[in-house]
């Protein structure tokens, strides 16, 4: 279930980690049960550093794992942080998919940079919560995601955030044909009732993406004062499905 897996304890190393440069990783179970986790590189320890270049990751279902997940489990204190930098590679999504390409719950800096994400169809289960980055982390987190393009995916939004304290950069990236269908936003999808975070948005190109109630970026209230920084970005043929199906049914 699990290709590559590293787990240390409290005393991590903060200069270790996994590097990985020029690999192509394929699964080709077609049974794996929606519950299940699988991984093609998980990451469990208290601070360690995952940093991928020019590589290929080929289908997977994933379950509660994830292609790339990082998910140490933190019981008390506050936990370290750790890096993640994905550049230059290319992520191909299957029919059935029930897990993101990314998955990180951990504290720490992502670098998602010049890379792929397509063709993922997520498992029709009227599950609101697949995308193809799924960030939960437990305390905080600082994220740039740039030069990316993600599309072709289906029910499920290209990135869900759902933590109050991180802060995000999404910028030069496109989302293309995503018809998200129950996600509640095409493209983007920010959901946390006490967001307290920092997410810029520019630059980038969202085109014929489709959501429950967002064709494009879906920001849910907040009690909190979080801060949401969105210009300069190109906006053709996002739907949000919701409103459309209403009007079809009429009053």
């Amino acid at each position: 279930k699990i290709l590559v897996q590293i787990t240390c304890g409290w005393n991590d190393q903060t200069s270790g980690g996994i590097f990985v440069d020029s690999c192509v990783f394929t699964d080709r179970n077609t049974i794996a049960k929606d519950d299940s986790e699988f991984s093609f590189i998980k990451v469990a320890g208290r601070s360690t550093n995952i940093q991928i270049s020019n590589s290929v990751f080929n289908g997977g279902k994933f379950g509660s794992g994830g292609a790339i997940t990082k998910n140490y489990v933190l019981t008390t204190g506050v936990q370290t942080s750790s890096s993640l930098t994905i550049e230059k590679s290319v992520f191909n999504g299957i029919n059935g998919q029930t897990g993101p390409f990314i998955r990180s719950n951990e504290n720490g800096v992502n670098l998602i940079s010049t890379s792929i994400f397509r063709g993922a169809k997520f498992l029709n289960d009227g599950n609101g919560n697949h995308a193809a980055f799924l960030f939960q982390p437990n305390q905080f987190q600082y994220d740039t995601i740039r030069l990316n393009t993600f599309s072709d995916i289906e029910n499920g939004s290209a990135l869900l955030l759902d933590n109050s304290n991180e802060n995000f950069v999404i910028i030069q990236n496109q989302f293309i044909n995503i018809d998200a269908k129950t996600s509640l936003g095409g493209a983007i999808v920010i959901i946390n009732p006490t967001a307290t975070n920092i997410i810029t948005a520019q630059y980038n190109t969202f085109e014929n993406n489709k959501g429950l109630k967002a064709g494009a970026i879906y920001i849910d209230a907040s009690v909190r004062a979080p801060r949401y920084n969105i210009f300069y970005n190109i906006f053709t043929g996002n739907k949000a499905v919701e409103k459309a199906v209403e009007e079809e049914i009429g009053p």
